[in-house]
């Protein structure tokens, strides 16, 4: 891992670009659900919160080729699988945030999650490729074991009967980073 996690940053950036007119994410943006508040434990995990192991072993090698193509595409394709899920929560965000990490109970079929990542892979690789050049939104973040800091050195994510602070910090803590607070 890298001082400050940038390709974990550069990822949620790309994901945005790319989620930018979905439904879900539109809907999960207006109720303060932000990408790192579901992103991060699912990459970081290889998706062992969204997908079952036998899934994971099916998309491994792609994951382990494709590197972030690969990864912003799957989680793309199993975004949209509970899409439709997320838009009947209405505005609670606790109710939103169980249904992201509730995504392992009802999982996508493995074919059609391969079926829709494979459509995604293209859209994904010419706008990481456009954006390759560009000035990414680099967050102050760092390792310390098995916790993720942020430039305070407060833990983002903590155990479950933690979570929401957490989510809400790690939220704040990388749009703030990303957009500055203004004492540059």
């Amino acid at each position: 891992w890298e001082p400050g996690f940038p390709l974990l940053q550069q990822g949620v950036c790309s994901f945005e670009t790319l989620a930018a007119e979905r439904p879900w994410f539109q809907h999960l943006s207006r109720n303060g659900v932000e990408p790192e508040m579901y992103l991060p434990r699912a990459w970081l995990g290889l998706f062992t919160s969204w997908l079952p192991l036998a899934t994971r072993v099916l998309l491994l090698r792609s994951l382990e080729e494709g590197s972030l193509a690969m990864l912003l595409a799957t989680s793309l394709a199993i975004m949209d699988h509970v899409g439709s899920e997320l838009l009947e929560q209405g505005d609670d965000m606790d109710d939103l945030l169980k249904v992201l990490e509730g995504i392992k109970d009802k999982p996508p079929h493995p074919a059609a999650l391969i079926t829709a990542r494979d459509a995604w892979l293209p859209v994904v690789s010419a706008t990481t490729a456009r954006r390759s050049g560009a000035h990414w939104c680099w967050k102050a973040l760092r390792r310390d074991g098995s916790r993720v800091l942020d430039h305070r050195g407060e833990a983002l994510f903590t155990q479950r009967k933690e979570r929401r602070a957490s989510l809400a910090t790690a939220g704040r803590a990388l749009l703030k980073f990303c957009f500055g607070d203004g004492r540059h």
